[in-house]
Parts: structure tokens; C-alpha cells; sequence
């Protein structure tokens, strides 16, 4: 189940900048991103020790699904 690109960010629930860079790095069509960027990264759940892995890097952006922090997709350009 995808996190939310933007909320995955938000250390309320525990993620950290360098837990988030480490996450995508572990997919390897993700390149290597600055902190301001892993906010356009989608990630899932791993374990169930909350481990998380990078999901889709989202070059145009995120869409939040109605804030349910799950399910969330990438903004497809036409």
C-alpha cells in the first residue's frame, strides 16, 4: 500500500528525511533526489516494522487520494 508522497515526509509519523532518502534508494529506477524532491516519491510498506521502499519517483507531482493517505498516484503529463 503507497504512502502519500507528501504526508510519507511529515515526521508525526516517524519517517525522517534520511529514512525516506534511504527508501528510495533502495528502488533503483529512482536517481538519487535532494531532500526537497523525496516529497514527490510515492513509497510502500515493507514490513511490518514500518520499513518502507521507494515506490514511483513523481517528476510532475503527486495527487493525494481524498487524504487517505493511501493509494496515491503520480500526476500523469499529456
Amino acid at each position: 500500500m503507497p504512502v502519500s508522497c507528501r504526508y510519507a515526509s511529515a515526521t508525526p509519523i516517524g519517517y525522517n528525511l534520511t529514512e525516506l532518502a534511504a527508501g528510495a534508494a533502495l528502488t533503483p529506477s529512482i536517481p538519487p533526489l535532494p531532500d526537497v524532491l523525496l516529497l514527490q516519491v510515492t513509497f510502500r510498506c515493507i514490513n511490518i516494522s514500518g520499513g518502507i521502499v521507494g515506490n514511483a519517483y513523481c517528476f510532475a507531482g503527486c495527487i493525494d487520494m481524498n487524504g487517505t493517505l493511501v493509494n496515491d498516484q503520480c500526476v500523469m503529463q499529456s
